[in-house]
């Protein structure tokens, strides 16, 4: 099937259609969600009944984007101190993904998450509450970390547009609270990021 522009819907009401675009907002009324698609040619509004494809949709909407999170290097839990350090954290609010970049709340990069272990096993995300073994590459800890710093997620710029301007309403509480924590911390340094 080939694709439809929002702009031509207009002209084939009761058709089944193919969109392309990115997801712009989702309202929700009951068992009923109105997604908002948004491409080149305008919005469009898609109704949604079942609970299932609604949380699809949701998941799909967060899916390459890069969320909050704000971890604390737990005391008495460095197991390798460089190359890459590893170290014991707790995942204080929101969640700490694999391959994405730390940051101290002065606004100094760490490093790069490389992998996330609970016990035997190896985790892609790990969410608010979970004490973790953490390898991050990059820093040394005793020099540019140490126990008991607290690190933030480094969201990318496109993300943080993302997360802030257009699907901050499907964030959770936390996760809304740790993104005006990152942006005061970005801010430090260029008082007109994010804008």
């Amino acid at each position: 099937m080939q694709r439809t522009l929002t702009n031509e819907l207009s002209k084939i009401v009761g058709q089944e259609v193919v969109l392309k675009g990115w997801f712009h907002t989702i309202r929700k009324l009951g068992n009923i969600a109105f997604l908002i698609v948004r491409d080149r040619g305008g919005f469009a509004q898609v109704v949604l009944t079942k609970k299932e494809e609604i949380e699809k949709q949701k998941k799909q909407k967060f899916e390459g984007i890069i969320r909050p999170g704000k971890i604390e290097l737990m005391y008495h839990h460095v197991f390798r101190v460089t190359k890459p350090a590893i170290v014991g954290v707790k995942v204080l609010r929101g969640r700490l993904k694999t391959d994405v970049s730390l940051l101290k709340d002065d606004g100094k990069n760490i490093g790069i998450v490389k992998t996330l272990k609970d016990k035997n096993d190896f985790l892609k995300e790990a969410l608010q509450g979970k004490e973790i073994a953490c390898a991050i590459d990059g820093p040394t800890v005793g020099r540019q970390i140490k126990e008991g710093d607290i690190l933030y997620v480094n969201i990318p710029l496109p993300d943080y547009k993302k997360l802030k301007f257009e699907i901050y309403n499907d964030l959770t509480q936390d996760e809304k609270e740790i993104l005006d924590e990152f942006i005061l911390i970005k801010r430090k340094e260029d008082s007109l990021w994010g804008i």
